[in-house]
């Protein structure tokens, strides 16, 4: 009588055939059990095919033929798919390398099952856990998983300190809108103060403006009225400008020489071996002494 599939009949006398053992497959008249190959296992006896021993699952590994269970997980910074034969595998239809963008801890099934998360980015390959996915650098933001690369640069008229998930951040720990007196311009990783001589008063600006004629403008103060006495062309502190001798201004806010007042006669005056009462960069006139000439 012919042995059956599944069964081992190397043993004479019996009246019924063992079962054949796990990890191993008998097809019909097999003297010997036959290992189920590498990358295979089986947990039931009685297998009459190669067909019964199963693909070892993902995320697992079997390295040695006729095994009755996986023999362990996949190796760290890889990732082992169906029917893997090694722990480490590398660019076979098994498995291989962690990509960049990704992390694969111990027992990882596919290569984007572990995304580096939100606002960060990893260029590394077989990377084994998060702290391969460095956050997205200052002046840069990452709106997505898995990047191998930051998505660009922070937007104009905000700054991307690190860690950005967005071109224009606003929560004031990975950046946010550019404050006044301030400008950010594409890629800004902090906020520039506007330099002497320009101005900002409003948030989100990519550029400061030029200060205007009648004003002058420093770091951090903002625009500032000309004081009285004098005349500014618009800038910093190098253009204001004081009235010249003979002339003076009572009013602030001037923007050129032809708005200082002329000195009423007989305030514009010489000290004997002095100078003129209405100095320069006066704001009012100063009446003539007596035995003083006016002009």
């Amino acid at each position: 009588m012919e042995c059956l599939g599944g069964r081992l009949c190397n043993q004479t006398g019996l009246s019924k055939a063992p079962l054949c053992p796990t990890g191993h497959y008998c097809p019909p008249g097999s003297l010997t059990a036959r290992p189920c190959p590498p990358g295979s296992y089986s947990d039931q006896p009685g297998g009459e095919a190669v067909e019964n021993c199963r693909p070892c699952e993902a995320g697992w590994f079997c390295s040695r033929a006729g095994l009755s269970d996986p023999q362990g997980l996949c190796d760290p910074g890889h990732y082992c798919t169906s029917g893997a034969s090694t722990a480490s595998p590398v660019a076979v239809t098994s498995g291989g390398i962690c990509p960049a963008g990704y992390i694969c801890p111990r027992g990882t099934k596919y290569p984007q099952q572990h995304p580096c998360p939100v606002g960060t980015f990893s260029d590394t390959l077989g990377a084994q856990n998060v702290s391969s996915c460095w956050p997205c650098p200052p002046g840069l933001y990452c709106n997505g998983t898995g990047l191998s690369q930051p998505s660009g640069v922070c937007g104009t008229g905000h700054y991307c300190s690190g860690g950005a998930v967005s071109p224009t951040p606003t929560d004031g720990v990975t950046g946010d809108i550019c404050p006044a007196g301030h400008f950010c311009p594409m890629g800004s990783s902090s906020p520039v103060l506007c330099p002497d001589g320009t101005f900002s008063n409003s948030t989100g600006a990519e550029l400061c403006e030029d200060c205007p004629p009648g004003t002058y403008c420093l770091s951090e103060e903002g625009v500032q009225p000309c004081p009285a006495g004098h005349y500014c062309l618009g800038g910093g502190v190098e253009t204001i400008l004081p009235c010249p001798p003979g002339t003076y201004s009572p009013h602030f806010g001037l923007s050129q020489v032809e708005q200082c007042l002329i000195c009423p006669a007989g305030e514009s005056v010489v000290f004997w071996m002095s100078s003129l009462l209405c100095l320069q960069g006066t704001e009012s006139s100063i009446k003539c002494l007596v035995g003083l000439i006016g002009f």
